[in-house]
């Protein structure tokens, strides 16, 4: 239940967001009488290696052991699978001192440091990675959370240029024509450059919030890709500290009414739900680590079609992919909302990588 909007485009009510796992039937009548609706998300996985061509396959919904519907299902496989390899640096937040803190426990404990290998493992599984916080120490390359390019706003902080091999930019920065030639120059001299959402991000940018458009979560890696830029960061996956529960209130990150300028941000910081409270409030078994969410699995799906843009790359037709690219975004604050105009998008993608793999 959402009591306040995160942004102009968005809405209070009922929203779906939280993924529990279907492990035993369910029932409809819970706060049916309210949502009058019981939204399912239904992801397929098809194995690395399945021989391409159409396959067909049929879903029944059963109510007390009886047969009410049939769902055909048709889905075509295509000639080639996604490489193992993610090309796209994602660095996510797990916060070790939050799962501490929620479950009051030491963060030196082996229940926590079990616990946040599980919600490693969750990422590694979704193409996404870690980002450790670690002490600083000779001859690893030094990453900040800056602009390569003085901010007109903030003029006095001068350029880092030199001194740090990888930048993290912020969002509200990449609107600055200038970035995208120093881009060019830092990566020339073996730099890394990123770039972040964060609470002060407004519409019509991008953000991760539970009332922001869908087709955000799924245009990151998209964006990322148009200004030629290698990867993404966000500063919390578990912010669960002023909450709670996030199962219970979506306002997670309360200090963001203020970085917003009077928003309230519902799900910032908060990608994920604690799946040992799964049962209190869904009724599906407990999950051991984390919920997933419809923002995440969205954010996990626009880092596959990055790996499509990738692999057109290395098959010889860059241009291709940066044709698309054009098309689908034009900056941070300008780029396709239209689902589909991605599908159309994704299958001229296969088409084309299925044609390049004979």
């Amino acid at each position: 239940m959402l009591y306040a909007t995160s942004s102009p485009v968005g809405a209070t009510g009922y929203w779906p967001d939280a993924l529990a796992p279907l492990k035993v039937p369910f029932n409809m009548n819970a706060h049916y009488h309210l949502v009058q609706n019981r939204p399912l998300w239904a992801d397929l996985f098809i194995p690395k290696g399945t021989q391409g061509g159409n396959y067909k396959g049929t879903i029944t919904v059963t109510q007390h052991d009886e047969t009410v519907a049939k769902i055909g299902v048709e889905v075509y496989v295509y000639k080639f699978s996604l490489t193992d390899e993610t090309p796209l640096i994602t660095y996510m937040n797990v916060s070790r001192g939050q799962l501490a803190g929620f479950y009051h426990k030491p963060g030196d404990s082996e229940d926590i440091e079990n616990l946040t290998q599980v919600y490693y493992e969750k990422l590694y599984a979704n193409r996404m990675e870690p980002w450790f916080n670690d002490m600083l120490t000779p001859d690893v390359p030094f990453l900040i959370t800056r602009t390569p390019v003085p901010p007109k706003s903030n003029p006095e902080w001068g350029t880092f240029r030199g001194y740090v091999d990888n930048y993290s930019v912020h969002g509200n920065q990449m609107n600055d024509p200038e970035l995208m030639r120093v881009i060019q120059e830092e990566k020339a001299n073996g730099g890394e450059l990123t770039w972040y959402i964060s609470c002060d991000q407004r519409y019509p940018q991008p953000n991760y919030f539970i009332d922001a458009p869908a087709m955000d979560l799924v245009m990151v890696p998209w964006i990322t890709a148009r200004y030629d830029m290698d990867g993404i960061l966000y500063w919390a996956i578990n912010w669960w500290s002023q909450t709670s529960n996030p199962w219970l209130d979506a306002n997670t990150f309360h200090s963001g009414f203020l970085c917003s300028g009077g928003w309230v941000l519902n799900g910032e910081g908060s990608l994920w739900y604690p799946g040992d409270f799964t049962e209190r409030y869904t009724g599906q078994p407990n999950v051991e680590g984390p919920v997933s969410s419809l923002r995440f699995e969205l954010l996990r799906e626009g880092i596959e079609d990055y790996v499509y843009l990738s692999m057109l790359k290395n098959l010889g037709d860059e241009e291709f992919g940066s044709e698309l690219v054009r098309n689908m975004v034009v900056d941070v604050k300008a780029f396709t909302r239209n689902v589909e105009v991605l599908y159309n998008t994704r299958k001229s993608m296969a088409e084309r990588l299925e044609e390049l793999s004979r």
